[in-house]
Formats: C-alpha cells, sequence, structure tokens
C-alpha cells in the first residue's frame, strides 16, 4: 500500500498484481467522475446560454433589417429582395472576363503568327 501526502487530502494508491496492471482506488474514480459531471454541467449550461443569446441576435438583426427595408422604402430607394442586381452584376463580370481571356489568346495567336 502506497500512502501520498498531499495538501488537501490523503490519496491512498492500491497495487494489484494480478496480470501486472495498476487499478486506480475506487475513490479516485468517483472524484473523477464528479469533476467530470460538475464540468459537463457547466459546459452545457455555458452552450444553453450562448445559444439563446445567438438567438436573441438574430432576432434584433432581422428586426434591424426590416427595418432599414422600411425606411429606404419610404424614401424611394429601390430593395433589392431577390438580389437580381447582383446576380446580373455577376453575370455581365463573368462575360468581360470571357472576353478578355478570348482578346488575350487572340492577341498572343497573333503574336505567334507573324513573321
Amino acid at each position: 500500500m502506497i500512502v501520498v501526502e498531499t495538501t488537501n487530502y490523503t490519496i491512498i494508491k492500491k497495487l494489484w498484481k494480478q496480470k501486472w496492471t495498476y487499478r486506480p482506488p475506487l475513490r479516485a474514480i468517483v472524484n473523477i467522475s464528479a469533476t467530470l459531471e460538475i464540468i459537463s454541467n457547466a459546459t452545457t449550461d455555458a452552450l444553453g446560454r450562448i445559444q439563446t443569446e445567438i438567438e436573441q441576435v438574430s432576432q434584433i438583426a432581422l428586426e434591424n433589417h426590416l427595418a432599414l427595408d422600411g425606411l429606404l422604402a419610404a424614401q424611394g430607394v429601390y430593395v433589392n429582395e431577390r438580389k437580381q442586381i447582383q446576380t446580373d452584376i455577376n453575370q455581365i463580370w463573368q462575360a468581360s472576363h470571357l472576353f478578355h481571356q478570348i482578346s488575350q489568346d487572340s492577341q498572343s495567336w497573333e503574336k505567334t503568327r507573324k513573321p
């Protein structure tokens, strides 16, 4: 039997010679289990509070978005709800990029063709 003195408590370790393995005492296992339960409960509580806060912030952001859309519409500003303008701009940019690549390819082809 090995006795180890610590500041808070005495840990008693018992060594069994069965298959040359060390088996910790039941008290240590119970202490570890209790500590893990406390950590688990605190983590669950913290995650629950974070989720509640995220839901509240999401709701506030949605309300602010609706209020801003209403203010802009009252001033006669177009509210792009379907993102059609951005979609059209992206299509125009892709087409211009394609034309640029074609022009670069044709210029390099013309340079190689000239004697």
